[in-house]
């Protein structure tokens, strides 16, 4: 398969949230704080077409997209 533009944009985010956003590798994380940079992230991506053009796609398919 071939990763579209937002595909690429998704997958940073995910990295980012991942490893903890901008910290320092001696930052010491709560699961609280993934938490709030999971929710941060998701409503950043939410607020995107192309994260919607997914996500009704999904419903009305029941297949995923790859914009």
């Amino acid at each position: 398969k071939i990763i579209g533009e937002h595909g690429i944009e998704v997958g940073k985010k995910l990295g980012y949230m991942l490893s903890g956003g901008d910290t320092t590798p001696s930052t010491i994380l709560t699961e609280q704080n993934l938490y709030d940079l999971e929710r941060e992230i998701f409503i950043d991506l939410i607020k995107q077409k192309p994260t919607q053009e997914r996500i009704r796609h999904t419903l009305d398919t029941g297949k995923p997209l790859f914009n």
